[in-house]
């Protein structure tokens, strides 16, 4: 009886130790909330400041490269909906690269009704150059520079969707200034 007692006991701890251990995995590799890019994608940004690479590595590690200097950085995983958003972000990164003082990025997931209402959206900052392709990519790579030759960075990842989807053509888009590729080794 004894002996059944304690294989029963360590049956269940071992039950509750598998249990445990397949939550804990299944979260750790979970898409973040949001979250535009999976580890292993590339966006190569064509755009008026120059070429914009960003690189999702694993989580929320992203490496960003202009003007031949790369900045690695982490992105904070948003707990709670801000302005209907969810996704990732950082609100001040000062990475080390050519007089930058301040670096905002976004990266999330948007929803529209309309290709109309999407387009209407992403147009209303005038003087900014948005680039977005026919799949709902959308990047603004934004580069001010005050008085003091000071550079301020503002970086936005979008996927916009429509009604929940993916669409397969915005009028407007660029898709020969936006690639995506896949790495194979990070």
């Amino acid at each position: 009886m004894e002996t059944i007692t304690k294989s029963l006991k360590f049956s269940i701890v071992f039950f509750i130790f598998l249990l445990f251990a397949t939550i804990s995995f299944s979260n750790e590799n979970a898409k973040i909330s949001g979250a535009v890019m999976d580890e292993g994608m590339i966006i190569i940004l064509h755009s008026q400041h120059g070429e914009l690479i960003i690189i999702a590595q694993k989580g929320c590690k992203r490496t960003f490269i202009w003007d031949h200097e790369k900045f690695e950085t982490e992105l904070i995983p948003r707990k709670s909906e801000w302005y209907g958003k969810l996704g990732l972000y950082h609100p001040q990164l000062r990475p080390p690269h050519k007089g930058v003082v301040h670096m905002v990025v976004e990266e999330y997931e948007f929803n529209y009704s309309s290709v109309e209402a999407s387009i209407k959206d992403m147009n209303k900052y005038h003087g900014i150059e948005d680039i977005y392709n026919d799949d709902g990519l959308f990047v603004r790579f934004d580069k001010q520079i005050n008085n003091s030759d000071q550079v301020v960075i503002n970086i936005q990842i979008v996927q916009i969707l429509i009604n929940g989807e993916k669409p397969t053509q915005i009028p407007g888009s660029q898709n020969e200034r936006l690639e995506i590729k896949r790495a194979l080794n990070l």
